[in-house]
């Protein structure tokens, strides 16, 4: 049944449900928390606010705010805290590839670097009497790579790194950096009550907390590959966690919360499937047919 239908004087491109369950729409422009009373209203929130307060808050409990972010070339999550009480903050936990993450930088430098040569009208005279490695080793002809005015200089760039492609060389490295960035560590986070549980893909390991005091950790086996999603959902009726396997057939296994061992799963067989929930221990998903919509809701028990 169709309860509201309202034009907007803006062009939202997506729906964001931020850690305190509030309901904001995304622009270019700006944001927009959406107000439900007799009428839907729109409070306009700079993204400045956004980013720095609601973007990244992923869980709360009765005492705690925690926050993800995710730096160092998609190569490392980083949980931190702000206590509802006293606002005391602190980081829980960091997960780091260190490896990938020096990979992606190197490759980064080397666009970077490239990108001033090839930005340099002097550059192709240069490489009649110096290659190209050789000019980095000259700071003569380093300071006068960029003192010419490119993008990054004249503070134009905004650090999309695929507008400083000139070349098509350029475009082997660009190739290499986001065969790294493409592939971001996997960690997932989710409470019951007031403890917090922490996976790390990693390194396999799950960090149970109570509050910001860490209990225990536990290593886990998930049936993971490389290039399948997966994820950890949660039932908020039952407090159940589920690990789901998008490689098909698509698995859903039941975790163990005492071992997080998995119990059997349930096979989704090969039909293409969308929007996954699972709730009172039911999984609620959208299928579809061939090239028809998804216009079939399917609803999985007794698992």
């Amino acid at each position: 049944v169709l309860i509201n239908k309202q034009k907007l004087d803006f062009k939202p491109y997506q729906i964001f449900k931020d850690c305190l369950n509030n309901l904001h729409l995304i622009a270019e422009e700006s944001i927009y928390q959406v107000e439900f009373s007799t009428t839907l209203s729109f409070l306009s929130i700079p993204k400045k606010i956004f980013n720095e307060k609601l973007k990244d808050c992923v869980l709360k409990t009765n005492n705690l705010l925690i926050f993800k972010k995710t730096t160092a070339h998609n190569k490392k999550d980083i949980y931190s805290y702000i206590n509802i009480h006293d606002k005391n903050s602190a980081v829980l936990t960091e997960l780091y590839d260190k490896e990938a993450s020096e990979n992606a930088q190197l490759y980064y430098n080397q666009i970077i670097r490239r990108y001033y040569m090839l930005s340099n009208p002097d550059y192709q005279k240069m490489q009649h009497n110096l290659n190209e490695e050789d000019s980095f080793e000259r700071p003569d002809l380093m300071k006068a790579v960029i003192s010419n005015g490119n993008i990054i200089e004249m503070g134009l760039w905004d650090g999309d790194i695929k507008k400083l492609i000139l070349h098509d060389n350029l475009m082997i490295k660009l190739y290499s950096y986001y065969s790294v960035i493409s592939q971001p560590i996997q960690s997932f986070a989710t409470t019951s009550g007031d403890t917090i549980y922490i996976f790390d893909f990693l390194k396999n390991v799950v960090f149970i907390y109570k509050d910001t005091i860490l209990l225990k950790k536990l290593n886990f086996q998930f049936p993971t590959e490389k290039n399948y999603d997966f994820e950890i959902k949660k039932d908020n009726i039952t407090n159940d966690f589920y690990f789901i396997s998008y490689k098909k057939p698509i698995s859903i296994y039941k975790i163990n919360k005492n071992t997080f061992e998995l119990e059997q799963p349930i096979l989704l067989g090969y039909e293409t499937f969308n929007n996954l929930q699972i709730y009172n221990n039911m999984v609620y998903l959208l299928g579809k047919e061939k090239d028809d919509y998804f216009n079939q809701l399917y609803l999985i028990e007794n698992f």
